[in-house]
């Protein structure tokens, strides 16, 4: 966010213009945008989470154009991430439209800032431009997770190895599930002796977590409609102020 903040101000364009031109148009990545009118609300596929107040799973897409900013402000496709990838696969290169200075590509996967650090399965020991920096299973690996009401989104390459992997999953309680579905396809195509025990081991840890959610959920189901009872004062006892929500007119 800080550094969209930089390049809308040095520039005087709006960040989805910026990524538009310099990254989305040079990749040929044309089922991605940071404006959600740009797609077919139908097409969009919904996701399930749990509303913490009350335990019920709630299904629909939660994203407006308000709520597309520069962390999760962005829409794609496997296919498209695919492109992002292999870029960074190829160290910032591609065959036309963008080629960034080896030190240029290098400043974002090399550490600018210490990380010591567990995350499921990854010993986070740096952090790059964007990307966090960690060992998984005795190969270095780099990576990039994030999620928003429901969807969280594995991706992650191997540098010296030359492969990459995205994932996803659009249901909260298998948030994990992303990472296990990747560690496996690491440890199955790099012929790891230790596969079978690695997912095992990482299989009962998504499973214990998925039960521990599973077990709020009240059995209560809804769906992400226009809702009409939601007016009233809402306040907390965190700090943040009050918010009142009033029906003016027919909206």
């Amino acid at each position: 966010i800080i550094a969209t903040i930089v390049a809308e101000e040095c520039t005087g364009r709006n960040w989805r213009s910026l990524m538009q031109d310099y990254l989305f148009k040079p990749l040929n990545m044309t089922h991605t945008s940071g404006y959600v009118h740009d797609f077919d609300g139908k097409k969009l596929v919904p996701t399930r989470y749990m509303v913490q107040s009350n335990g019920s799973l709630v299904t629909g897409f939660y994203k407006t154009n308000n709520t597309m900013h520069a962390a999760g402000g962005i829409i794609s496709t496997l296919q498209d991430l695919s492109k992002w990838l292999v870029f960074n696969l190829n160290e910032g290169r591609t065959k036309k439209g963008i080629h960034l200075a080896q030190n240029e590509f290098y400043a974002m996967i090399d550490p600018v800032a210490k990380q010591d650090i567990t995350y499921f399965t990854y010993k986070r020991y740096g952090y790059g431009l964007g990307w966090d920096l960690t060992q998984y299973n005795g190969e270095r690996l780099v990576t990039r997770f994030g999620g928003f009401a429901g969807t969280n989104v594995h991706i992650s390459f191997m540098p010296e190895n030359g492969i990459g992997i995205i994932a996803f999953t659009n249901e909260a309680r298998a948030n994990r599930l992303p990472h296990i579905t990747a560690n496996l396809a690491y440890n199955l195509l790099l012929q790891k002796p230790n596969t079978e025990h690695m997912f095992q081991q990482e299989k009962k840890m998504y499973q214990t977590e998925f039960k521990k959610k599973n077990a709020l959920i009240t059995g209560v189901e809804d769906t992400c409609t226009t809702r009409l009872d939601v007016e009233g004062c809402y306040t907390n006892n965190k700090g943040w102020p009050s918010i009142t929500i009033r029906r003016k007119g027919k909206k």
